[in-house]
């Protein structure tokens, strides 16, 4: 995800925000927090062939991504839970999991660097 990509994510975040940057870094920090955690998930799961785990940790990170318009995070993650509805199992899910792993450390890079940009023009 390019910076200006994921600009272009975090205004329309904000402004479904109503523009409250305050709730902006509220709403960041609460998926910077999860996230990590449903990575694990989806990890798991994956390896596991767990598809029910897979779907429900997929679904709801795709849902968190893509409210700051992370489009890789979201796509990655729809393809993960469309799998695991069809049931599918192996290496693959293991290989777009960890796809999705690398994407969100950029994507966290990204949204943490909008968030100081955040706090800059509050003070």
């Amino acid at each position: 995800m390019t910076t200006d990509s994921a600009r272009t994510g975090f205004a329309g975040a904000l402004r479904a925000l109503g523009g409250d940057r305050g709730l902006f870094r509220e709403v960041a920090e609460i998926y910077l927090a999860d996230a990590p955690l449903l990575l694990t998930r989806i990890d798991q799961a994956a390896r596991d062939g767990d598809t029910g785990e897979l779907v429900e940790a997929a679904h709801k990170f795709k849902g968190a991504s893509g409210a700051f318009g992370a489009s890789p995070l979201f796509d990655l993650a729809l393809e993960l839970e469309r799998l695991g509805r069809r049931k599918e199992q192996g290496p693959r899910l293991v290989t777009i999991a960890a796809a999705l792993a690398t994407a969100f450390v950029t994507f966290r890079q990204a949204l943490e660097e909008e968030m100081q940009r955040g706090d800059s023009h509050d003070g």
